[in-house]
């Protein structure tokens, strides 16, 4: 009597179904940038008053890049903490800014990419959001 090999090919056939799900899933994740609020407030200074604060982490993977043009309701500060960041804004020009420099977004400009131009690095930014009401 011959032994079916059935029980080795679907042994076979779940790990394959396991690494193809698990590499899906990474490519995915590393097609989105990863956020870690850290803080949001709503202000009461009479300037300010109504305005929101808030700052969180923003991590991008390696070669990252988000060409989506936006808009913030608000000035936005980012710390460069890791790495370096490519950034074009409304003039279309690419700025570059590395661990130890900021940039400021200023309410309403209109900025189209973030790039994260290293292949094996993360960037890691302090953003610093000030919303108006």
């Amino acid at each position: 009597m011959k032994k079916s090999p059935s029980f080795p090919f679907s042994i076979l056939f779940l790990l394959l179904l396991i690494f193809f799900s698990s590499t899906r899933s990474n490519a995915q994740q590393n097609d989105r940038p990863e956020i870690k609020q850290l803080f949001e407030a709503i202000l009461s200074a009479s300037e300010l008053e109504g305005s929101t604060f808030s700052s969180f982490l923003l991590l991008l993977k390696p070669n990252f890049k988000n060409a989506i043009e936006h808009r913030h309701n608000g000035d936005l500060l980012g710390f460069v903490l890791e790495g370096k960041i490519e950034l074009v804004m409304d003039d279309g020009k690419t700025q570059t800014y590395i661990k130890g420099e900021y940039f400021h977004e200023k309410h309403q400009q209109l900025h189209s990419s973030y790039i994260n131009p290293s292949k094996t690095d993360s960037t890691k930014i302090l953003m610093i959001n000030l919303l108006k009401k």
